[in-house]
């Protein structure tokens, strides 16, 4: 008997919905991003499809690091960007 791989598989279509359902909540509570941020929600977001999840360190590495990494987007995000990484984290795989 073959051994199912126990790695979960994230549909990226599901993300990416989720992804704009997060965006919108956000709009509504009156949280507006500037286009840079934007950038970096996307990227974070296809990075979740991709690998199931996010983590500051992932920061260090493309396309990331092509942007400044970890300190541009704390730059961007400040105090907030831990709980943006929690919610994306959370919501998009949901």
């Amino acid at each position: 008997v073959a051994e199912q791989s126990t790695k979960a598989v994230i549909d990226p279509e599901r993300v990416a919905a989720n992804f704009k359902a997060w965006m919108a909540q956000q709009q509504a509570a009156g949280k507006g991003f500037t286009e840079e941020q934007r950038w970096w929600l996307e990227k974070m977001a296809e990075h979740i499809a991709s690998n199931l999840g996010l983590e500051a360190e992932d920061f260090g590495y493309a396309p990331f690091d092509q942007r400044g990494g970890l300190g541009k987007v704390h730059q961007l995000f400040g105090a907030k960007l831990p709980k943006v990484i929690d919610e994306l984290n959370r919501e998009l795989v949901a």
